[in-house]
């Protein structure tokens, strides 16, 4: 629904070669042959903010924290994964018209920190 807008990763089964876009991304490739250099070794990146290439990563008790690209900086924390998927739905949902188009393409997508 919000493919460009929030990438989550998981073991892709179904390719959806018409749009040439695979979902879930690949878990694997995000954390070995994509994974950014600064963030911490102990977070499984689980999803991505296209808009700025910020990831998402998951902690062994489940939370899911937004960290920066670049710098590996946590700028959110949410308790569990899917405290982070109602909230980014309900969010995002808002961004979009009933076509399903960005109402702003001039904001950022990302979480408001």
């Amino acid at each position: 629904m919000f493919a460009g807008h929030l990438r989550l990763f998981g073991v892709s089964t179904c390719r959806d070669s018409a749009e040439g876009n695979w979902q879930p991304h690949e878990l694997i490739s995000a954390n070995i042959f994509n994974r950014p250099r600064n963030v911490e070794d102990s977070l499984l990146i689980v999803g991505q903010y296209p808009w700025d290439g910020s990831v998402l990563g998951m902690r062994e008790d489940g939370a899911i924290e937004w960290c920066d690209r670049l710098t590996g900086v946590r700028r959110r924390r949410w308790s569990l994964f899917g405290e982070l998927l109602l909230e980014e739905v309900e969010r995002l949902t808002a961004r979009f018209d009933e076509r399903g188009q960005l109402i702003d393409s001039n904001r950022p997508t990302i979480p408001n920190y």
